[in-house]
């Protein structure tokens, strides 16, 4: 597969990207994200809740409750499978460029990336899991076959829509056209800020207090970071798919964002133990090693400024 030359920072030289469209684009998501997207939602609500005077005030916790996990767990993956198709049509249609370069800087799409980072990373959690399974008392068996062959489904073909789309608008979209910035770098910190303040409203920051947003923050910018070196997003797509599928489908918990009927209920005291401060200072950098040694990332030429 043949490398373009043209690095991933820099927007496509075919397209409109004026301010004008930049907004376009921008009332288009939050039209979709908070308006469009959430009627699913409001209308599943008023059919089971609105005769019961349960609607106003529910937490996430009873709207699952409410609606089932799994049905629960669509709703809330609709605003975002329809925001990733909202992106892709302003790509194309508002800006008139091609999408394939807010993917990849490549001739086309690499999936070997997408899987191998999918693989390695959801190996390692496996690992994780299975050590704390075997050396704790605090992860207990949670199999539900009424409802985990759909939760299934819904992490195999829609949990990567919901990823695809936030890493579409943060490491490709709002990072391009920071371009007025000349430093690459800059623009991976404020759009992984950008990234961790949006899960602001998580009732993981609740839970655990405003230091859950550093670590999102932080996750922003590593993702960031491999698809900047990398000149694509093959790899920051697969982590993340990974990341959120096993979230949902292999270990939950009665707090998290995503509360499903996964294999494994997670009863251990809600904290940012020791496990996050590893993967944020062990196994996220030895991650991106491994990717700069395998695919001999040049990162002096990265650091070059746009012109």
């Amino acid at each position: 597969m043949s490398q373009s030359i043209k690095p991933f920072h820099e927007l496509p030289e075919k397209g409109n990207f004026g301010v004008w469209q930049f907004i376009v684009t921008l009332i288009l998501l939050a039209s979709v994200f908070i308006g469009i997207g959430q009627i699913p939602l409001v209308l599943a609500l008023f059919n089971r809740a609105l005769d019961d005077g349960q609607l106003g005030g529910l937490s996430q916790t009873e709207m699952g409750e409410i609606l089932g996990s799994n049905l629960f767990l669509t709703l809330l993956l609709i605003p975002f499978i329809l925001g990733l198709l909202a992106l892709i049509f302003a790509i194309k249609y508002i800006h008139k460029s091609e999408i394939l370069q807010f993917f990849t800087s490549r001739d086309r799409l690499d999936w070997r990336r997408v899987f191998l980072s999918f693989s390695v990373w959801g190996g390692f959690m496996l690992v994780m899991v299975i050590f704390t399974y075997f050396t704790s008392d605090v992860l207990m068996w949670n199999y539900k076959s009424n409802t985990f062959w759909m939760l299934f489904l819904i992490c195999l073909f829609l949990l990567p829509l919901q990823t695809t789309c936030e890493e579409l608008l943060f490491r490709s979209y709002l990072f391009k056209n920071l371009n007025f910035i000349s430093q690459p770098l800059i623009r991976i910190v404020i759009c992984g800020t950008l990234f961790g303040l949006m899960h602001f409203a998580n009732p993981e920051v609740e839970v655990l207090g405003k230091l859950a947003l550093v670590f999102y923050i932080w996750n922003g910018i590593f993702l960031g970071l491999l698809t900047h070196f990398d000149n694509g997003m093959e790899l920051s797509i697969g982590y993340h798919a990974i990341n959120n599928i096993f979230a949902a489908l292999v270990v939950t918990n009665n707090w998290q964002a995503l509360q499903t009927d996964a294999l494994l209920m997670d009863s251990s005291i809600p904290s940012l133990g020791w496990e996050v401060l590893l993967t944020m200072f062990i196994w996220q950098p030895l991650l991106f090693f491994y990717f700069k040694w395998k695919y001999n990332w040049d990162i002096r030429y990265k650091r070059i400024e746009v012109e």
